[in-house]
């Protein structure tokens, strides 16, 4: 984990074997965190403010392309029980190649939707 280079994390959900590691990287690297409204207030709080919120239903461009965030049919809350808003997946449009990451979401019957936003090269 000490050597992994990042410019970005997305964070699906609160759980602390997702955000635990992402404070480590994100204060050794200052790579931009995405995640839900509450993810980024949480980290804003933590000290680190290169953040980027996002919510289902969200579209967002970055510099390596633009990423949707989707819902995720899972819990979300931090270590200390709070709640961690709402789990996401994230569709990412790049020109080297397009995917979803679906965090730790269930199967649902929405996922079939997630192609209608464009060819993915891979799940």
């Amino acid at each position: 984990m000490n050597e992994v280079p990042a410019d970005y994390i997305f964070v699906s959900h609160a759980h602390f074997d997702h955000i635990n590691d992402a404070v480590n990287i994100a204060l050794r690297t200052n790579a931009k965190v995405v995640g839900n409204w509450e993810i980024h207030s949480w980290f804003n709080k933590g000290g680190i403010s290169n953040t980027q919120p996002m919510n289902p239903g969200g579209k967002w461009g970055f510099e390596f392309g633009t990423v949707r965030c989707v819902p995720a049919h899972h819990s979300s809350s931090f270590p200390d029980g709070s709640y961690g808003g709402v789990a996401s997946g994230f569709v990412f449009q790049t020109p080297e190649g397009s995917f979803y990451y679906t965090g730790d979401a269930a199967l649902s019957l929405e996922m079939q939707l997630i192609k209608r936003f464009g060819k993915l090269d891979f799940w």
